[in-house]
């Protein structure tokens, strides 16, 4: 897993919750502050050629907009609706009262989860980063990822228990949906339980010119199996919208496993790192700063990463607790 780590530990450098170092001669002027947010993007922002923005006709009709001088909270309103019009989850704005304002990705004719599973599992139990337990009357195992909170990284090694106690079973759902993300670390710690070869899981590019379309080469990004176990009986992977960022870099290497079968909806199409930035007037917003693919190249950016078998939940489903997408992966492993 060294290789896959070392990668990892190079993008997160260059891209953690940094700062714009703001030279101390620009002032708060409105007009300024938008530049420095225009310019930051237009230098760094990874999605301009995928996601089809034009940024030149953002610049003259904000410039036209704000000219004449306007109110703190409609120059607020101004930026949150720029940054939202990305339609990337990592985009997103700090309004001056400390609300953060971020996309989000959601379907209309699916929603992201109903109120309890409860009816479906024997013995439900809960830690930090897991919920599991084994499918009522069947030899399945489920296990729910709730987060990859990089805080949380050892808390991951308990993947290694559950896959202990999951090793009698005849299948395995794993639950990513409404999972927001995290570290690529963690993602890539319990993924590496479900698989028995190395190989290229992901490719990240940076931005290395003016033009929107300059990227340095692609930095491939290898997992390797790792743990004290591997689980490779047939498993089910539930995902949706709500399934973003590092539960997208989860879903890449597992999804092309012959064992392994993707069910819910489309991921929320959020697989760049981000980065955090600050504004001369105190604001704060963050932009994507790499264009990730998979292992073939494909970018899922905004699309989202689609899943083998596309499984809605209606809203009339989700109020009656009708779990439509977790029935079906328990119809897939019986």
């Amino acid at each position: 897993m060294r290789q896959y780590l070392n990668f990892i530990l190079l993008i997160t450098i260059s891209t953690s919750c940094e700062n714009v170092l703001v030279n101390e001669e620009i002032g708060n002027d409105q007009q300024q502050v938008f530049e420095l947010l225009w310019h930051d993007f237009d230098k760094n922002y990874a999605g301009f050629t995928v996601r089809s923005i034009d940024w030149d006709s953002v610049y003259s009709t904000t410039m036209n907009t704000i000219d004449a001088g306007i109110s703190e909270d409609n120059f607020s309103n101004i930026l949150t609706n720029i940054l939202l019009s990305f339609k990337d989850i990592h985009v997103g704005f700090m309004s001056p009262n400390g609300v953060q304002v971020v996309y989000d990705a959601t379907n209309p004719n699916s929603v992201n989860g109903i109120a309890s599973i409860d009816k479906y599992i024997d013995r439900l139990s809960e830690s930090r980063v897991f919920n599991w337990g084994q499918i009522t009357d069947e030899n399945i195992g489920y296990i729910h990822i709730k987060t990859f909170n990089e805080g949380l990284f050892s808390d991951f090694r308990q993947i290694d228990e559950l896959i202990t106690q999951f090793s009698t079973t005849d299948g395995l759902i794993i639950d990513v949906r409404g999972n927001g993300g995290g570290s690529p670390a963690s993602a890539n710690l319990v993924a590496s339980r479900f698989i028995d070869h190395s190989f290229i899981a992901i490719k990240t590019q940076f931005r290395n010119g003016p033009d929107h379309g300059d990227f340095d080469s692609p930095l491939n990004g290898i997992i390797e199996p790792n743990g004290q176990n591997q689980y490779l009986k047939p498993i089910v992977v539930l995902m949706n919208k709500s399934s973003q960022s590092a539960a997208e870099l989860f879903i890449l290497p597992l999804e092309i496993q012959e064992n392994i079968t993707t069910v819910g909806d489309f991921s929320a199409g959020g697989l760049g790192l981000n980065s955090y930035r600050e504004l001369p007037n105190g604001w704060n917003y963050r932009l994507t700063t790499t264009l990730t693919s998979n292992r073939d190249g494909k970018i899922f950016e905004g699309m989202g990463i689609p899943p083998h078998e596309l499984i809605y939940i209606t809203r009339t489903d989700s109020i009656n607790m009708i779990d439509t997408q977790l029935e079906r992966a328990i119809e897939i492993l019986k």
